[in-house]
């Protein structure tokens, strides 16, 4: 028998409206968000990626056969990550390449009514509503 330790974690539901005159207004048509997420699934990363405060980089994943966002928060170099090793207590601080960064990442769930969303949040760090 397999145990499993599961975490609590909090989902966020979000309804995408556009903003017209500085007022939000409810989209009418459904979006398509099959056709966004298959698209995005075919982009290079520079294309699926988004430079701001932080680098933010979507991947589309299957799970239950739907498609689903992963956002993931580049850790900036300067951040400080470290490792344990449990068996002997040693810790090494991890070095990040040029080439590679370590990721703080949030599912987005794209529900089948109106244009809503559920945001559930990897970690602290991870994208939330405020920086996707």
């Amino acid at each position: 028998m397999a145990t499993l330790n599961h975490k609590e974690r909090t989902v966020g539901f979000f309804e995408v409206v556009v903003v017209k005159e500085g007022e939000a207004r409810r989209i009418p048509e459904l979006m398509d968000w099959d056709g966004a997420l298959a698209a995005l699934a075919q982009a290079p990363v520079g294309a699926r990626s988004h430079e701001g405060e932080h680098r933010i980089v979507g991947t589309t994943i299957t799970h239950n056969m739907e498609d689903h966002l992963l956002l993931h928060r580049v850790k900036d170099a300067g951040e400080w990550l470290s490792v344990i090793n449990f068996d002997t207590g040693h810790l090494r601080e991890l070095e990040q390449s040029a080439h590679e960064g370590y990721l703080d990442t949030s599912v987005v769930c794209f529900l089948p009514f109106g244009n809503v969303v559920g945001i559930m949040q990897g970690g602290v760090s991870a994208p939330s509503a405020v920086t996707a």
